[in-house]
């Protein structure tokens, strides 16, 4: 949607922007990203006083989505000068449009592409009430030009509708170049075609989903499957057909949550899987051990347990790393003792380090332990 005004030439004193959206949102003002939401109960401001141009056009540019429902946007800017005050709303003389066009956002693009909008009601109205009477909440600021390494381009492939298909929590590619995604809970495994100009995205027909770990290698896609049956899943394309008809159960996990099963990371000498498991993820049995497994609960002094119950039994060997060759066999220890390691990769020289994460809540404490790297 978009709003072109023109303001009075005489000096601005301040401009307060005030919006919502029934579900999310990015808003521009004159092509500056300046506020972005996701929950309509919300009352998102800033102070954007600094963009507007007194004496000129100005213009207001927002990209509303809805996921299911009734959807709805809204939008007040305050506007105080010498010469008084001035209002912006949303009503119906903004235009809109369910396509994008070109650069839409720019200032100077014109509204000839889009149509006049729909007033839902009044401020106050059901099923929303007076969202603007509400605490502010601070502005969720968005960047529509990111910062990039030298030599490397960033764009949008696709937006994930989260009602429909959740909020994907790992990634892999295939050999044909398509992305497999998986959503945290319960929506599935989904597969995305990104070389089209429009990507396609289908639902993988398997029943397995909150993967944290995926991974594409040895003509087989591996799952490591978060909380309801946790565990490393084996799946395979048998005919060629591009669906996964064949599913095998590699190893049961012990392990949900935030903490549980994660990454799976192919090896630099492409004939086994790393896989890591946070410190709620119980150690399988192994094979083998690069670790003593003598490991102990040594405390010469009582114990003091997390005050909010965090992770108050889990005890050695905390977090793990582990690996197994290409049939799913010979598994065998390669560190312990993290808290959460989530993922982990490989230098050039085929050097193993990994990222030790959470209890943030902890900073400050003497017994804060800061997240950290380890090579391993």
């Amino acid at each position: 949607m978009k709003k072109t005004f023109t303001l009075s030439p005489a000096n601005l004193k301040g401009a307060r922007l005030q919006a919502t959206c029934d579900n999310e949102f990015s808003l521009f003002l004159n092509g500056k990203p300046v506020l972005a939401g996701d929950d309509w109960s919300q009352n998102y401001f800033r102070e954007v006083g600094d963009l507007l141009h007194p004496g000129k056009p100005n213009s207001l540019a927002v990209e509303a989505r809805n996921q299911g429902g009734i959807g709805g946007f809204v939008l007040k800017l305050s506007i105080d000068s010498e010469e008084g005050k001035e209002r912006i709303v949303t009503n119906e003389t903004w235009s809109g449009s369910r396509q994008f066009f070109g650069k839409w956002k720019d200032p100077n693009f014109g509204d000839k592409h889009f149509k006049k909008v729909i007033s839902l009601g009044k401020m106050g109205d059901a099923p929303w009430g007076p969202v603007f009477s509400k605490p502010q909440t601070s502005s969720l600021e968005v960047s529509s030009e990111p910062k990039v390494a030298k030599g490397f381009k960033l764009e949008m492939i696709y937006r994930v509708p989260k009602e429909l298909q959740g909020s994907w929590v790992s990634i892999c590619s295939d050999p044909q170049g398509k992305l497999i995604v998986s959503d945290q809970k319960d929506k599935g495994l989904f597969r995305i075609d990104p070389l089209l100009k429009t990507p396609s995205v289908e639902k993988l027909n398997v029943e397995l989903s909150s993967a944290q770990g995926l991974l594409h290698a040895f003509g087989s896609l591996w799952v490591n499957v978060n909380g309801k049956g946790a565990g490393i899943y084996r799946l395979t394309d048998t005919n060629g057909d591009g669906n996964y008809d064949k599913k095998v159960v590699i190893k049961s996990l012990s392990g949900a949550g935030e903490h549980g099963p994660h990454a799976l990371v192919l090896a630099p000498d492409g004939k086994h899987i790393y896989v890591v498991g946070g410190n709620y993820t119980k150690l399988p049995e192994m094979d083998r051990s690069r670790v003593p497994t003598n490991w102990g609960e040594d405390h010469l002094l009582k114990r003091l347990p997390d005050a909010r119950g965090h992770a108050k039994n889990i005890r050695a060997p905390g977090g793990w790393i582990a690996r197994f060759d290409k049939n799913g066999e010979n598994w065998e220890t390669i560190a312990m003792g993290f808290r959460n390691t989530y993922d982990m990769a490989f230098n050039v020289d085929g050097e193993l380090f990994a990222y030790d994460s959470d209890m943030e809540w902890d900073a400050g404490t003497p017994w804060y332990r800061p997240t950290r790297f380890y090579q391993c």
